[in-house]
């Protein structure tokens, strides 16, 4: 099982927050007689940023869905995802820059590959033009949208029974800090089981 560990490191005078992804397991017993859990890092997901829910956009309302088993039968598992990223995002006061790009401050998010880059200037229509990447997580609802947990939820192999697949893909929600609508994500865990 895995989970985000934040560490808080002070520099300057001004506290950072850092996120990393963290596998646990038990271990019963080894030889010298220590037994608990023991965990791994598993990789660095990046600076935590933190911004103020700004707004309380619906899924449903921003996208225009009437009826949910039709907007689930007519959009592919990376639709649907893209769409609860974009709410929240939204919700969480960032700024949709064309298409497949939202900005906050001097970030962008680009939905192509589900990354954050700094934002290099403006191209000459005055839109945002995507620079380095960076490694941020953004801390929302009780979990942290980053480029990893979104890419467990968008390609993540989900092994076992019904319910063991289900189980998995909450907990990949949850920890990509997504509020995810029950009707919508009975049909994203069909659209993972198909």
């Amino acid at each position: 099982m895995a989970f985000v560990r934040v560490k808080s490191i002070k520099k300057n005078g001004q506290e950072y927050r850092y996120a990393y992804l963290v596998s646990s397991r038990w271990k019963k017993r080894n030889r010298r007689g220590g037994r608990g859990s023991r965990q791994k890092v598993m990789g660095y997901l990046g600076r935590v940023l933190t911004p103020e829910r700004v707004y309380d956009f619906d899924l449903f309302e921003q996208v225009g869905i009437d009826n949910a088993d039709q907007y689930l039968s007519t959009h592919s598992r990376k639709d649907v995802l893209d769409d609860l990223v974009g709410i929240a995002l939204l919700n969480h006061g960032f700024s949709e820059e064309g298409g497949s790009r939202f900005a906050f401050q001097n970030l962008i998010f680009d939905f192509f590959d589900y990354r954050f880059y700094w934002q290099q200037g403006l191209d000459d229509k005055g839109k945002p033009i995507a620079g380095k990447e960076v490694k941020v997580a953004v801390a929302m609802h009780e979990g942290f949208l980053c480029h990893d947990t979104l890419k467990k939820v968008w390609k993540g192999k989900f092994l076992g029974t019904e319910r063991e697949v289900g189980l998995e893909l909450a907990k990949a929600f949850v920890l990509s800090g997504l509020a995810v609508p029950q009707e919508i994500f009975v049909g994203y865990f069909e659209k993972v089981v198909a």
